[in-house]
This record gives structure tokens, C-alpha cells and sequence, in this order.
């Protein structure tokens, strides 16, 4: 008898955490991409003007997609805003802080192509993996040259049960600005090409 108490004490944990987890409510749909990178020390660029223009050239418009194995078909998670025009606001915002002006009348060109922006997430019954993906092309073009240059970066996390949305938001959005920093510093994008 008091083995039988043993064995059936851990299969009733088990049975209440996977009710509790098909009971817990269902993640949120969208999420909210709010970049916000950092200049850092980068010099001042007085007078210097630009024609800012930020393209989405993804093949998926999705940010996030969660995968679960022996499911065919992955939760997709879409932006809760404008990706490109959050990425043009911040990186203007940026400039901005270099004392560099946007205008469409310049005659130097900053362009930023969004060529991957996602985060991929397996759910297993216990435990998530996330790897977020962000790569960004930019170009600046001047009357004195032109310089193409790819930023990429990327981070993974793992969690305990349910994806954590509100994480997975903030990673990304991490992940995003890591790369739009690399942008705005490289000292060779904007300074010598203006030169």
C-alpha cells in the first residue's frame, strides 16, 4: 500500500502541472517592437544632413514564431506597430543626437534595409528555447562614395514551462538595438563617407 501511495503522489505533481499549464491563459499575439540604440561616444557631425530611408525587405513579416514539436504549424507572432517606421523614429532620433539632420532634400544617403528580424522559439512540455535573429543592411551614399555594410547579431535564451512574452519582447528589441548601435557608431558608415 505505501508503495503504491509512493508511485501515485508523483504522478498527481505531474497531473496538476499539466492541467495549471492547459489552463494558463494563451500569450498575447502581438508584440511591441520599441528600439531605442545608443550613440555612445560617437563624434558630432554638425551640419551634416541625410535622406534617411528604412526598407522591409523580409521574406516574413512575422516577429516571432513558436514551434512546438508534433504541432505542423507554429504560433506566429506579429509587431503590435509599424517595424520599419519604429526603426526610421529611432534611428532619426539617433542622428539626431550626432547633431546629424534627416531631411529628404539632402543629398547624402542613409539607407537601412531590415533583412531579418524574428525570433524562433521551440516549446517543449517543460521548457522553451529562443533564439532571436536581427540582420541590417545599410548604405550611405555621398557624392564622394558609397560604403554597404552588413550588421548582424544574435541571442538565445531558455526558459522554464511557457514562453515568457513580455521577455521574449525585450530580448528582441535587445538584439535589435545591439545592431542599430553597431549602425550609428561605425565610425566608417557616416564619417569617411561624407568626407
Amino acid at each position: 500500500m505505501r508503495s503504491f501511495k509512493r508511485l501515485l503522489l508523483p504522478f498527481i505533481a505531474i497531473l496538476t502541472l499539466m492541467l495549471l499549464a492547459g489552463c494558463s491563459p494563451k500569450p498575447p499575439r502581438q508584440i511591441y517592437l520599441d528600439p531605442h540604440p545608443s550613440v555612445g561616444s560617437a563624434r558630432a557631425l554638425p551640419g551634416m544632413q541625410v535622406n534617411l530611408t528604412v526598407l522591409d525587405l523580409r521574406p516574413q513579416h512575422y516577429l516571432m514564431a513558436i514551434h512546438t514539436p508534433g504541432k505542423e504549424q507554429a504560433q506566429l507572432v506579429t509587431s503590435a506597430n509599424n517595424v520599419r517606421k519604429s526603426i526610421y523614429q529611432a534611428v532619426k532620433k539617433a542622428l539626431s543626437e550626432r547633431d546629424i539632420t534627416v531631411s529628404d532634400k539632402a543629398a547624402d544617403t542613409l539607407k537601412i534595409e531590415i533583412m531579418t528580424l524574428n525570433n524562433r522559439t521551440v516549446q517543449h512540455p517543460t521548457d522553451y528555447i529562443a533564439i532571436d535573429q536581427v540582420t541590417l543592411k545599410a548604405s550611405f551614399s555621398s557624392k564622394h562614395s558609397q560604403i554597404v555594410r552588413q550588421y548582424t547579431a544574435s541571442r538565445r535564451n531558455t526558459g522554464s514551462f511557457g514562453v515568457d512574452m513580455s521577455e521574449q519582447q525585450t530580448q528582441l528589441n535587445q538584439t535589435l538595438n545591439a545592431v542599430l548601435t553597431g549602425i550609428l557608431t561605425d565610425h566608417k558608415l557616416l564619417t569617411q563617407a561624407s568626407l
